[in-house]
């Protein structure tokens, strides 16, 4: 029995020597972890580090959080800047929340506890009918990233899910990238939010794109001024469907976090 238990006492030597987690604090001096676009159901939690880290964020109504989220990154898994999305969180709540991150070395960093609460939910507002839970479905798309299905993990559903964790990602189209929404029933539209992707290797952004309706009837264009969020377009018009066409990009794998109809 001793000589067992002096085999487990060696092993949990050695592996504490070899494993050093140090303070997120020592790698995020220049910008620190910071929730960001906190809405009733999802947030972002922005920091920049000084070496590239494979980043995780454990959250969670208490401090046995029970959630995790990573990198939205499809490039590389390390990265120095971080902007992973806090999703399907319920309205007007406290949350609480971790980060832990790995190097190329295998040294971790994890953070303190934080706390954020959500958005109340608003009421009276217009209904977002771009969405697969309002009937809402991809028509045609110029492509998913890998050759997958609109409901892969990149695939063009992720545009209409109402979710800025997930996004769709055409397979290299770059200016050539588009996408088609049909919607339940014929509609009379006021404005779109489109909210473009990108990438840490500077791409896969779209810069401008235009919208068609039903009718072929072309509006736009319409300038994207960066991919940090969504941004609102007035389009009037009668139809059961719109097309998205990217213009101007930076090449790539060029998508879309979110299209929003109203």
């Amino acid at each position: 029995m001793k000589k067992i238990l002096l085999i487990v006492a060696s092993c949990v030597a050695l592996f504490a020597s070899e494993f050093v987690v140090k303070s997120i604090e020592e790698v995020t001096q220049e910008k620190p972890p910071t929730f960001t676009q906190v809405t009733s159901s999802d947030a972002v939690l922005e920091f920049i580090s000084s070496v590239p880290l494979n980043c995780m964020i454990v959250y969670g109504e208490t401090t046995t959080y029970g959630n995790l989220t990573n990198d939205p990154n499809m490039s590389s898994p390390l990265t120095i800047d971080h902007k992973p999305v806090l999703s399907k969180l319920k309205p007007d709540t406290l949350y609480h929340a971790r980060v832990q991150g790995i190097d190329a070395n295998g040294i971790a960093y994890v953070g303190n506890d934080m706390t954020f609460r959500t958005k109340a939910k608003q009421k009276n507002t217009l209904k977002n009918i771009a969405l697969l839970s309002n009937g809402a479905k991809v028509l045609h798309v110029s492509s998913n990233w890998g050759g997958g299905e609109n409901s892969s993990s990149y695939g063009a559903n992720s545009a209409i899910d109402g979710s800025r964790s997930s996004a769709w990602s055409s397979d290299s189209d770059g200016d050539n990238a588009f996408i088609e929404i049909g919607f339940a029933k014929s509609v009379k539209t006021r404005y779109i939010k489109v909210w473009t992707r990108t990438m840490s290797n500077n791409t896969a952004q779209i810069f401008s794109f235009n919208i068609s309706n039903d009718k072929g009837e072309v509006f736009g264009p319409f300038d994207l001024p960066d991919a940090s969020k969504s941004y609102k377009f007035e389009l009037k018009t009668q139809t059961k469907s719109l097309k998205m066409q990217a213009l101007k990009t930076n090449t790539g794998n060029t998508g879309l976090v979110e299209f929003e109809v109203y």
